[in-house]
């Protein structure tokens, strides 16, 4: 059993087409394909789609394609970027209640996955959360007054709560 909570520190979205993931809100990420059921899926073809956000719109995926997978992002000279396809064959398949884990190097910010038998549960999980942060936002525009941070002490409360300075010397009277 776990020792800590991961709420607030990952999200997992269902990644199977024609749902959609956004990775934006992450520093890294993991395909993770799942099968929940008694028996081996031994079977099966998932390929893994990416798009550019849609210009019209940037807060959604443009046209979808197979993610071609480079070496090391950069295209290598003499290296041919493949398709991010997994197949799942009898050597190796998803065993029952069993799990595994993928990734594919820069990808770009939408993904999805097409063609993952029905038995499996496909699902991204983003993990080390960028803080996309509300600072900037001024707390009058959000309804009802709330603003999702602490605003800042009064001044005259401002030293208490900061204690006293380092290398001073504080005396108690009596």
């Amino acid at each position: 059993m776990a020792g800590f909570s991961a709420a607030g520190t990952v999200e997992s979205w269902d990644a199977k087409s024609p749902k959609w993931v956004d990775l934006m809100p992450g520093n890294a990420y993991t395909l993770t394909v799942a099968n929940p059921t008694d028996t081996d899926v031994t079977s099966g073809t998932i390929t893994f789609e990416a798009a550019d956000a849609d210009p019209e719109d940037m807060c959604k995926p443009g046209t979808f394609s197979t993610f071609q997978v480079d070496a090391d992002c950069a295209q290598p000279i003499g290296e041919t970027p493949r398709p991010a396809v997994i197949t799942i064959t009898a050597q190796t398949p998803i065993g029952a209640h069993r799990q595994c884990n993928f990734s594919f190097p820069c990808p770009k910010r939408f993904v999805r996955v097409t063609g993952a038998p029905a038995a499996l549960d496909v699902h991204v999980v983003i993990t080390r959360l960028k803080r996309t942060g509300m600072a900037a936002v001024d707390p009058s525009s959000w309804p009802f007054g709330y603003a999702p941070y602490m605003a800042p002490l009064p001044p005259e409360h401002a030293e208490a709560a900061r204690g006293p300075a380092r290398g001073r010397r504080v005396t108690v009277e009596e």
